[in-house]
């Protein structure tokens, strides 16, 4: 979900999520907040790949409707997420596969993640 910053990295990004159709994986544009919070809960995971970030309001957001997050691993979502204990941090394209499939194939470090990150939001 959100607008297009980077058009030549957009049009990648566009080609690679043709491979994934049918995958359940999805792409929105812009969302007004009452749409991103209805899109949200409908989510088995939040991605936030930005570069950089100051506070993520969105990982909070997914924290609190119990929602895993996978982010970047930049200072400000370092900030908000404990790798492995309410949420996970990426580095490189490779660790975010790696935990991509472990939240999806290990439904207790799934669900231990979203309590303690539900925990933590509060």
């Amino acid at each position: 979900v959100g607008p297009v910053l980077d058009k030549e990295y957009f049009q990648i990004f566009q080609k690679k999520l043709l491979e994934y159709q049918g995958n359940g994986i999805l792409y929105h544009g812009p969302l007004e907040r009452e749409d991103m919070l209805a899109a949200m809960k409908e989510s088995d995971v939040i991605i936030n790949s930005s570069v950089s970030e100051g506070m993520a309001s969105t990982i909070i957001e997914a924290m609190m409707l119990g929602i895993p997050v996978i982010a970047r691993n930049n200072p400000g979502n370092a900030q908000i997420i404990q790798h492995g204990k309410n949420g996970f941090l990426f580095s490189t394209p490779e660790g975010f596969v790696e935990i991509g499939k472990l939240v999806c194939s290990c439904k207790e470090v799934r669900d231990d993640v979203v309590r303690n990150a539900m925990e933590i939001s509060k």
